[in-house]
């Protein structure tokens, strides 16, 4: 299994797999994708306005692009040939908007699928402001960060343990999010959504390498959509300059944090072990006796009913903190929390 680049795009973040309780994996890349940056220019904001309908011309390289109306403001149609990005305006707000993703926005090309290091944000910055100003103008108020969604690949020597852990992943409680799964031809594990209470999406972990038409389950990514809102958008600067891995784990700290395994198996497999761990000591007769209640609840479904929602959230709770994943497919432990505490490490501030 060869790395990819790593985080400055030049060296792989792992130079070689880590065996992990019979799981080789490596995380490969680490970095920012979609970013999305707000310039404070009123005057910009009302000129594309007025340019709507009206396609907007480099000279000098030829690219063009359409702009067109959108709900309170404007925004690019389908570019006549590739910038690299989108951009757009809401002269309401005097707010002119770049999007795309942060490697074809440095290097033009569309092919281009590093993950970069925050400091990156900077030199986009300084590109579109170029290619904005060939277009139209240059803007020249603040700019703000309004979207960068921090991403991490993580590859599997053997692919079944890749689909495995997606699984694993699937059927485990999340604190304060709602895990909606999308499941290929509705059995195997494709994609999993992490949504708030509200609905939003916050992250996801899913299989890039069955994105990318390669070997389903050799490459998983885990991503957080971070999408601070209005005051609290931070400048470039400041993004830059803040450690990132905190901001990463608003979505995965729970994983990230975890010292413990995710063991999946079936339920009698988890009975036994409990009784065991009863047995040792390690926990006692009252808490085994209702962790195997609420295995047996948990199969059928009947936590809640039985239950209470809140002491129903609890159970799970005690469960979650063993690491118990009741999944008859798989025989398997996974240990997420290194995985995800590597991906933590990589966001950390250099010391350089």
């Amino acid at each position: 299994m060869q790395p990819s680049s790593g985080l400055d795009g030049s060296a792989p973040l792992t130079a070689e797999p880590r065996p992990v309780t019979g799981t080789v994996w490596a995380l490969v890349a680490a970095g920012l994708d979609t970013v999305s940056f707000a310039f404070t220019d009123d005057l910009l904001a009302i000129r594309m306005a007025k340019r709507a309908g009206e396609p907007l011309t480099d000279v000098a390289t030829g690219d063009a692009v359409l702009l067109r109306p959108v709900t309170r403001g404007v925004m690019t149609a389908a570019p006549l040939t590739d910038l690299g990005f989108h951009f757009g305006s809401y002269p309401h707000a005097g707010m002119v908007f770049v999007e795309g993703r942060l490697a074809p926005m440095i290097s033009g090309d569309p092919e281009d699928r590093r993950l970069l290091p925050a400091r990156d944000l900077a030199a986009a910055v300084a590109v579109v402001s170029e290619r904005l100003g060939a277009l139209l103008a240059e803007p020249s108020g603040p700019v703000r960060v309004r979207r960068a969604d921090l991403a991490a690949d993580v590859a599997f020597e053997q692919p079944e343990d890749g689909l495995s852990m997606l699984r694993a992943l699937s059927v485990i409680d999340v604190p304060r999010y709602k895990l909606v799964v999308w499941r290929r031809d509705g059995v195997q594990v494709e994609t999993i959504y992490l949504r708030t209470p509200a609905g939003r999406v916050r992250a996801r972990i899913y299989d890039k390498a069955r994105e990318r038409s390669s070997t389903p389950g050799s490459l998983v990514r885990a991503e957080y959509q971070h999408q601070p809102i209005g005051a609290k958008r931070p400048s470039v600067t400041d993004f830059i300059e803040q450690d990132v891995g905190a901001v990463w784990e608003r979505a995965f700290g729970h994983w990230t944090t975890s010292t413990s395994t995710l063991k999946a198996g079936t339920r009698k497999k988890h009975e036994r072990e409990i009784v065991a761990q009863a047995r040792s000591g390690a926990i006692t007769g009252r808490v085994a006796e209702r962790l195997l209640g609420t295995l047996s609840l948990t199969e059928a479904g009947s936590s809640v009913e039985v239950l209470g929602e809140r002491a129903a959230q609890r159970r799970r709770s005690e469960l979650r903190r063993l690491g118990v994943v009741v999944e008859d497919a798989i025989d398997g432990t996974f240990e997420v929390g290194a995985i995800f505490a590597a991906i933590r490490a990589a966001f950390a501030p250099s010391e350089s």
